[in-house]
């Protein structure tokens, strides 16, 4: 019995990613809200990977071509290091989409309501969703658990995230899992990949690198449409979303809380990854 155990213990205490977990049976983080707006919620402990997302086409039907051309900077199969890699070349659409399937997977109510490009979110909603930002970056600090590190999980950058000076000029996705957790138990939330959140981002000048993040408008130019209603006159080039945690090519001065947000095109996908959460009510 005691070898049964330990075996038992074994098992879960070593970095085991079971094949497809994440669309099958995904591995999650209980996050405690902080009382100010973000509320008690469930978040995958690991970015999705290559393999799980290979796993969702087959038994969803989506299409999509790991050989074909993506982007500036060519097929995914050139960016990863194998199943276990962290996905990238995903845009928002793609991100969303997902979470809707895999909400009805599991028998639960889809965030989502999916129009051509309009996208509105039930937050009553059970399903799985892209985090907002806030949620994001109370997980990445360690929620309640947070013991005040600089980055999540460590004050030594390269104990918790791959970025420019730690991947070895190997300019790919890594396996999901590598690096030390933070305290919650939540893995590669600073490098390996970027990962979409819910947040329109304001720029009121258009397309930059400076603005606010918001939650009921997006501005742009002329653009002032409400989240969701999103209509044929507004050109998808100036729809930006909220991007969090940069990836492998980045430079340490940008994996710095505040510094790690950034804007993207909704249609736009390069390095960017996929990690969900859902209402813990």
């Amino acid at each position: 019995m005691k070898r049964m155990i330990f075996a038992l213990v074994l098992m879960i205490s070593v970095n085991v990613f079971p094949e497809n977990y994440a669309v099958l049976s995904p591995q999650e983080v209980y996050v405690e809200g902080n009382g100010k707006g973000v509320n008690d919620f469930y978040m995958f402990r690991y970015e999705l990977t290559v393999g799980e997302y290979r796993k969702y086409l087959e038994l969803s039907g989506e299409k999509y071509d790991f050989d074909e051309v993506r982007y500036y900077d060519g097929p995914i199969n050139d960016k990863i290091m194998g199943e276990d890699s962290a996905m990238i070349n995903v845009d928002f659409y793609q991100a969303v989409q997902f979470a809707n399937w895999l909400s009805g997977h599991h028998n639960l109510q889809p965030a989502y309501t999916i129009s051509g490009k309009n996208i509105e979110w039930d937050r009553k909603a059970n399903g799985y969703r892209v985090p907002t930002s806030a949620e994001w970056g109370w997980a990445a600090r360690g929620g309640k658990l947070s013991k005040g590190y600089k980055y999540p999980g460590s004050n030594n950058l390269d104990e918790v995230a791959w970025y420019r000076r730690n991947y070895d000029e190997i300019e790919k996705s890594r396996p999901v899992g590598q690096k030390k957790p933070n305290e919650l138990g939540i893995y590669d939330m600073f490098g390996n990949v970027s990962e979409w959140c819910w947040n329109p981002y304001v720029v009121p000048g258009g397309y930059s690198s400076y603005g606010i993040e918001g939650e009921l408008k997006f501005f742009s130019g002329r653009y002032a449409v409400p989240m969701g209603k999103w209509t044929g006159d507004t050109a998808e080039k100036e729809i930006c979303r909220v991007i969090r945690g940069w990836y492998f090519q980045a430079d340490e001065n940008y994996l710095q809380y505040g510094k790690e947000i950034y804007p993207e095109y909704e249609s736009i996908g390069e390095y960017i990854g996929i990690r969900l959460v859902r209402n813990a009510r």
